[in-house]
């Protein structure tokens, strides 16, 4: 299953060229992870995961094109069996999604 969620994200060919491959060990921060393969390691564990809602905060902030293309791809599998309530900032990461909803500048909510 775990080698199954890392290939779903394209973080499992990096796995492997790692020293002790899927047995290596990670500092708490991921340091020396560039920040995709952080997102990418973090949402293979999601899948990992059996919920109904999953709640996604800025989860492309800061990441290149094609990364954050990988991680919309894999959160839009999820969102087609499961409710999925993606916070962004940016439009162009809110593509694939059903409902958008906004927050004024009084922090009222509309729909879209």
């Amino acid at each position: 299953d775990v080698i199954k969620a890392a290939k779903k994200v394209q973080i499992h060919n990096f796995i492997n060229q790692l020293p002790n491959r899927y047995e290596t060990q990670i500092s708490e921060l991921g340091l020396g992870l560039s920040g995709g393969q952080k997102q990418r390691i973090t949402l293979s564990r999601v899948f990992l995961k059996k919920y109904s809602v999953y709640i996604f905060d800025e989860v492309t902030n800061e990441l290149d094109s094609e990364t954050v293309s990988i991680i919309q791809n894999c959160i839009c599998e999820l969102g087609k069996k499961n409710i999925v309530i993606q916070i962004s900032h940016l439009d162009s990461t809110l593509e694939k999604v059903n409902k958008v909803y906004k927050f004024d500048k009084n922090g009222k909510i509309f729909l879209e």
